[in-house]
């Protein structure tokens, strides 16, 4: 089984809406999306990620079901950067998180005092438990940490929804803690994560996650991803920056995924890299030809895509 999880295209949050740009993207993602053989869609009961999703019915000439559940991840806690307020639980500032041990385990990040008094756990399961039911609707039943496969299939399942809640249920298919996918990982606007189900034994199946940002590159022009991916520090956090949470400290330098392109990297302390993600820089500087405004980086779940400006 496939699962395709799609973040909104570019919001516009004072009307819960998309920008002219977000409306673009939203339809070039269609292109691609419609190519596809897809089971079911599911689709967040906000406008944004509706909107997103409209493109794709509308040329499929199918419908969703509307998840109330696949809304924004927004519990507020008390943050210890903004103690004065209720402040979104993913946009922590570096010194503060990676301070805590719990953080990075899957059965204890929630044991944090500020989660616990959030009530996060209860949030965070009752999440993930409505998304596990539509899972064994088509076959996978969660046992523990690996799905038993009731009937084993190939349907594509897509999920419109947003970045925080999108880093759960990917937190929740890999056993992972969604404080490392919150702080360490960043979903542009109309990418496109995927995961595949994996049966090594007959009977009991894990999630793989193949894309996560990069399916994004194979939908927009280069002219759209290169600024945006500058903003990848500063900018890539809109709903949290809309509830006023401080800036990063300077000196304090948290590493994106997708701040590959040199004019990101360049202000990046390159020590606090990972080998992966140097093979990524060269891999991705090598794919876009400086001279063009296409980008030519192979085939990923979509297929091949040179999509111009």
């Amino acid at each position: 089984m496939k699962l395709l999880i799609v973040r909104h295209g570019d919001p516009d949050y004072s009307i819960d809406s998309l920008t002219e740009k977000g409306w673009r993207e939203a339809e070039l993602l269609s292109k691609k999306l419609s190519k596809l053989d897809i089971k079911d869609f599911y689709v967040s009961t906000m406008g944004r990620a509706k909107n997103t999703a409209s493109c794709t019915l509308k040329k499929m000439n199918r419908t969703a079901t509307e998840c109330d559940w696949l809304r924004e991840f927004d519990v507020l806690i008390h943050r210890p950067d903004v103690p004065d307020r209720k402040i979104c639980a993913w946009d922590w500032l570096p010194q503060d998180w990676t301070q805590d041990e719990r953080f990075y385990q899957y059965d204890h990040w929630f044991e944090n005092e500020a989660m616990q008094e959030a009530n996060m756990k209860y949030y965070y399961d009752q999440v993930t438990g409505e998304f596990d039911k539509v899972l064994a609707e088509h076959g996978y039943v969660r046992d523990g940490h690996y799905y038993r496969v009731e009937k084993a299939n190939n349907d594509t399942l897509v999920f419109f929804c947003h970045f925080g809640l999108g880093c759960v249920l990917i937190s929740h298919l890999l056993s992972m803690s969604p404080m490392v996918l919150w702080h360490n990982m960043c979903a542009a606007p109309s990418s496109v994560t995927t995961l595949t189900s994996e049966e090594r034994r007959k009977g009991i199946a894990g999630f793989v996650m193949h894309t996560f940002v990069l399916s994004l590159i194979f939908v927009w022009g280069l002219n759209r991803i290169i600024p945006f991916c500058g903003k990848s520090v500063q900018g890539m956090r809109e709903e949290t920056q809309k509830t006023g949470s401080k800036r990063r400290k300077p000196g304090v330098t948290a590493i994106h995924p997708c701040q590959f392109h040199p004019a990101v990297t360049r202000n990046v302390t390159r020590g606090s890299s990972c080998t992966g993600t140097h093979f990524l820089l060269k891999w991705i500087r090598k794919a876009i030809r400086p001279d063009t405004r296409k980008v030519a980086l192979g085939s990923d779940s979509f297929g091949t895509c040179c999509e111009t400006a």
